[in-house]
């Protein structure tokens, strides 16, 4: 059982799920470690009216409560997911440093102002332009900014695109190639996020090719997460991510303590 590090609460703004019902499944699936990951993306709200912040030191308070209940039988590790976004630029440089996070993943939600999660996105940039559009922001950001550890779902795009182009992800790569290229010289890590495997999709994000391209570059630090936003999707599919990064050249896996990376054998 790998180790999850990509998990939501209700200090999401998108997320229901008690804190302790997360701990709890952890515990019953026999995880060793998992890292609660909740969402910071300033300006942005949900269509309910729910901002995508929460308050460090509360967050921070309640995840070490839980961390001492769950004592002994799994550790669980602090995290955050940074909206990486250039037009607030001043909360993603200061976030990381609020808290003594064990981890940080860097995503990016937010493109021109728009989530792509909404259909009005497309309707803005349709079809591949969205996609071509998302890339670009993807490779600004990580020329942009460093405080983060890995890199969250890359090519998250893919989910809400109306159609997949028939051929992504070769006629991508003047653009997927120079990310992965800055990842792996800057020593940031890339996240196999299996959310996609569970939504029908035949790949995880990112897709193979970008995986093993990530690792022929040099890219060493990949964590894996679920990205659950309910305790039910707790490590869903983490039996076909083992495969997939297998097959695509990787021997280890990561997690995070204190912000340092931690190998385990796949």
């Amino acid at each position: 059982m790998l180790s999850d590090f990509h998990v939501h609460t209700c200090f999401s703004a998108d997320s229901d799920c008690p804190p302790i019902e997360q701990a709890a499944r952890a515990a019953a699936l026999g995880m060793e470690e998992m890292c609660v990951t909740d969402h910071i993306d300033a300006g942005q709200v949900t269509e309910e009216g729910r901002v995508f912040e929460f308050d460090p030191d509360d967050y921070l308070a309640q995840m070490r409560r839980l961390r001492e209940e769950f004592s002994g039988r799994f550790m669980l590790r602090i995290g955050v997911e940074l909206g990486l976004d250039p037009d607030h630029e001043e909360t993603v440089r200061s976030f990381p440093g609020r808290a003594p996070f064990d981890y940080v993943i860097g995503s990016v939600h937010v493109v021109d102002g728009m989530d792509p999660y909404y259909p009005h996105y497309f309707e803005v940039y349709p079809d591949e332009a969205g996609i071509r559009r998302y890339f670009e922001v993807c490779l600004d950001c990580v020329r942009r900014f460093e405080d983060y550890d890995c890199f969250g779902h890359l090519d998250y795009i893919l989910r809400y695109a109306p159609r997949l182009p028939a051929d992504y992800p070769d006629a991508w790569r003047e653009l997927t190639d120079p990310i992965l290229r800055r990842l792996a010289e800057t020593g940031h890590g890339l996240e196999f996020n299996t959310a996609a495997l569970r939504r029908g999709m035949a790949f995880g994000n990112p897709h193979p090719q970008l995986l093993s391209r990530y690792r022929e570059l040099g890219g060493e630090i990949l964590c894996v997460g679920s990205d659950a936003h309910r305790s039910r999707d707790l490590g869903a599919d983490f039996g076909r991510a083992r495969e997939i990064l297998l097959a695509c050249g990787f021997r280890y896996y990561t997690t995070f303590a204190e912000r340092k990376p931690l190998f385990h054998r796949l």
